[in-house]
């Protein structure tokens, strides 16, 4: 099953990796980072004949099980192209001016959102504040997921899919432009000023949209069987240990015979949105219950995963 989509993947990848190649790279030239800035001026600096064949190495370097599956083999002048490649490609950090006036990302979220929404449809949580917010579209039986980030220092924006039966099975993940071309294996934006705002925005909902598009015939008969996660119930009394900073609590097991089978491993992370705000302090003792018949409608992204969705929490008794 897998093995069906990473081919058929792949013959995609390559027609759509042609026509990048053969237009003059219109899509990745709207990319502005390092990793397209680079690729794009090496393969221009090559022949039409030493283009085609760094091309196609790139590809078989980020698509192996498919290439493998297709008998393609790297060649040794695909294998000296890429290594002349290497040491190129980090040669110049991407130049962003500091001068350049930034939409601030409040603004450029709800931007954002709006355009995206004809495509995606609403995200799974309301990201009033939140810098990371994802979408679930199914496809038959599939879930199509697509995640976008505008929360870090190094980078202003960044989208990637995934294809998933549930949580537990995922088909294929960490989907963009950059990765199905052979370059990197994330796409994000390292810089976004306010005059390249809307440029950008169309260059995110024209990279959504052309995924969301074709997964359907990728996916086209292939199908799974797996069945829903059980939810099993359970009860244990924690205790807050620490808030980290990416949106989780740590909480330590109080249970004695839990800890005697688990040690240093005996705490769990947990979304901190889902605590009661009273039982948020630092030593609040928490009582968790997993309730299969209890299923969490609402809440953020990590409060909606599957370990976390069917949990009630309550003061300890």
């Amino acid at each position: 099953m897998q093995d069906e989509f990473l081919a058929r993947f792949y013959r995609w990848a390559k027609e759509f990796s042609q026509d990048q190649f053969d237009q003059g790279f219109p899509a990745l030239k709207e990319i502005k980072n390092r990793n397209a800035r680079n690729f794009v001026g090496f393969a221009e600096s090559l022949n039409r004949r030493d283009r085609n064949l760094f091309r196609i190495a790139r590809l078989k370097r980020f698509h192996p099980r498919a290439a493998e599956l297709a008998k393609e083999i790297m060649s040794p002048e695909e294998d000296t192209l890429l290594r002349r490649y290497s040491l190129v490609r980090n040669v110049s950090p991407f130049e962003s001016s500091t001068k350049e006036k930034r939409l601030p990302k409040a603004q450029f979220r709800t931007v954002l959102l709006n355009r995206l929404r004809s495509i995606l449809g609403d995200p799974i949580e309301g990201p009033n504040k939140s810098e990371e917010w994802e979408y679930r579209i199914p496809i038959g039986p599939w879930i199509v997921g697509t995640r976008i980030d505008i929360g870090g220092r190094s980078r202003m924006l960044g989208y990637g899919h995934s294809i998933w039966a549930s949580e537990y099975i995922v088909l294929h993940g960490q989907i963009s432009i950059l990765n199905w071309m052979g370059i990197a294996s994330q796409t994000d934006w390292a810089s976004v000023s306010e005059a390249d705002t809307e440029k950008t925005l169309e260059s995110v909902e024209r990279l959504c949209k052309i995924f969301i598009g074709v997964v359907p015939r990728l996916l086209e008969n292939i199908f799974h069987s797996s069945p829903a996660p059980e939810i099993r119930e359970w009860k244990e009394i924690f205790t807050v240990a620490s808030h980290q900073k990416n949106g989780y609590t740590a909480l330590m097991i109080e249970s004695s015979t839990l800890r005697g089978t688990f040690g240093k491993s005996a705490s769990w992370e947990i979304p901190t949105s889902i605590i009661p705000e009273a039982l948020r302090p630092i030593g609040s003792r928490l009582s968790i219950v997993q309730d299969p018949a209890y299923d969490r409608r609402r809440g953020d992204a990590l409060a909606m995963q599957i370990a976390y969705r069917h949990l009630r929490i309550t003061a300890a008794d």
